[in-house]
């Protein structure tokens, strides 16, 4: 398909040792905080995951002085129970 479009195809391999090293802080983050939530339930993981991952995107980092959340989108999160009931 890449000659008949006259689009040249590259290989490669990204390597990033610092933010290989970030990823393996956030994963080891997000990691802890289900194994905190779950304690003596292991086989809830998945219920509980998107909770976790929601907390770790819309948490304040200093290093960043912003959230993950607002990096990725531009914006703040917003909290699904303010879009239906509006607070101060």
């Amino acid at each position: 398909m890449c000659p008949k479009y006259k689009i040249t195809h590259h290989f490669f391999t990204p390597y990033y040792l610092q933010g290989n090293d970030q990823a393996e802080i956030s994963n080891h983050t997000i990691l802890d905080s289900l194994c905190k939530i779950l304690d003596k339930a292991k086989g809830k993981w998945v219920e509980k995951l998107l909770g976790v991952l929601w907390a770790y995107g819309t948490t304040k980092r200093i290093p960043m002085g912003d959230t993950p959340f607002s990096f990725a989108y531009g914006m703040e999160a917003i909290i699904p129970i303010d879009i239906c009931m509006p607070t101060l």
